[in-house]
């Protein structure tokens, strides 16, 4: 018997990608907490520290120039009114690929202003990704004299 692959709508995927980066998050050691109506998916919490972490996820790689690539759409609103991501927003961007079951993620500071990101699909998910771009993300967030991660 064959898989059998249901076809989903954005609002599906989207939420599928939050459950799965919780379920990241949560094995990494922290708490994670859905959220609505705000510019953030989940919470995320250790301790005394909490994170405001925006989830975008995409289905699968496709081919772009030749080569397969994931590619997430950043910004919030619609259209040409699309603004860039808003480091006063959330602090943690993490991208989803449910073909591949996983995320990595970013410091919103380290993308402020950008509408899309791409990663060729043989670099976006290598082994450990989760775990370093997630250290890496929250030490830039939480040492404000870093100014990069993951």
């Amino acid at each position: 018997m064959g898989v059998v692959v249901l076809k989903r709508n954005q609002v599906q995927i989207g939420r599928v990608g939050e459950y799965l980066a919780a379920a990241i998050i949560t094995e990494l050691g922290w708490h994670a907490t859905f959220v609505a109506n705000a510019p953030y998916d989940l919470l995320a919490t250790q301790g005394d520290q909490l994170l405001r972490v925006q989830v975008k996820t995409t289905e699968a790689a496709k081919l772009h120039n030749g080569s397969l690539s994931y590619q997430w759409s950043l910004g919030a609103g619609a259209g040409y009114a699309k603004r860039g991501v808003n480091p006063d927003e959330y602090e943690i961007l993490a991208c989803v690929g449910l073909d591949a079951r996983r995320a990595f993620f970013m410091s919103a500071r380290q993308i402020a202003g950008k509408k899309t990101l791409r990663r060729a699909a043989r670099d976006a998910f290598e082994v450990a990704a989760e775990s370093r771009s997630w250290q890496a993300s929250t030490r830039c967030v939480l040492d404000p004299s870093l100014t990069s991660a993951a």
